[in-house]
């Protein structure tokens, strides 16, 4: 779905070092695979503020995310905007599971799950 150019999402996210930085380009948020599918946000965005669309997405069936927070890599982070992961709890209606899903902020690969021991239903900060 990347190149979206309207949608809506919540829960915008960003590399903190670059709060003020003019050449800040990456926004991350929450957002709905479909609205007449789903009920909760089900789907983390990458968005380019420049380019003003969607350039990466990250969603598996069943799964719903809270808000997502990115956490930089000490030693680039500060130079390369979107050097970083981003961490979401999950929860996935259908195994009734929750777990923290790792993404890398450059394209929204997974990087790791890691489960919960307790299930965290649906809820919208992170």
């Amino acid at each position: 779905m990347s190149g979206e150019t309207s949608l809506s999402f919540d829960y915008p996210t960003f590399n903190q070092l670059w709060k003020m930085n003019p050449e800040s380009r990456f926004l991350y948020g929450c957002a709905q695979v479909s609205t007449t599918e789903s009920k909760w946000f089900d789907r983390i965005i990458k968005l380019d503020t420049k380019q003003r669309k969607v350039v990466a997405s990250w969603t598996e069936p069943g799964v719903y995310v809270t808000e997502a927070d990115f956490i930089g890599k000490p030693a680039t982070s500060a130079t390369v905007e979107d050097d970083g992961v981003l961490l979401s709890l999950a929860y996935n209606q259908t195994s009734n599971k929750s777990f923290f899903v790792m993404l890398d902020a450059k394209d929204l690969q997974t990087i790791a799950y890691y489960p919960m021991n307790a299930v965290y239903p649906f809820h919208a900060h992170g």
